[in-house]
């Protein structure tokens, strides 16, 4: 994980690992769908392809999330690999005024960059004017509703 965020930097997050420091990172129990580095043997380990999230998932919730970091987590958890979180932010989280996933709960829930590695400064300027990102997605066609 290569972003620390300020509520989730000391609790268990979707697994019961709560974090635990290792010199220059944290022993933790989850990840965020894209917000992370691996090997290839994590991708061998999943067998390129990603565990199916049932799409019922969002019939009581529709602002719930995407579940592919909850998902991801408890898969690797129970298979016993190892998750780490960097002490310091290497990434800002920009995306909070214009969430394309969940616009309703980023205006009560910001996810908030937490010691930035480059400093305060530094996270305030991209924070004014963040630069343009390029993003992918990739999902399941049952999740795709008509």
């Amino acid at each position: 994980m290569l972003h620390v965020e300020e509520k989730r930097a000391k609790e268990a997050v979707w697994t019961p690992l709560k974090p635990v420091r290792k010199g220059h990172v944290y022993r933790i129990g989850w990840v965020e769908s894209g917000n992370f580095l691996c090997t290839s043997k994590l991708l061998e380990f999943l067998n390129y392809s990603f565990p199916n999230i049932p799409s019922n998932r969002w019939d009581q919730r529709p602002n719930l999330s995407s579940g592919v970091g909850s998902q991801l987590s408890e898969t690797l958890y129970k298979a016993k690999l190892g998750m780490f979180l960097t002490v310091n932010s290497l990434v800002a989280h920009v995306g909070n005024e214009d969430s394309k996933m969940n616009s309703d709960l980023r205006a009560s829930e910001q996810l908030n960059t937490y010691m930035f590695e480059d400093g305060a400064e530094a996270l305030e300027r991209l924070l004014k004017e963040p630069p343009s990102v390029v993003a992918t997605l990739a999902t399941k066609w049952s999740r795709l509703r008509s």
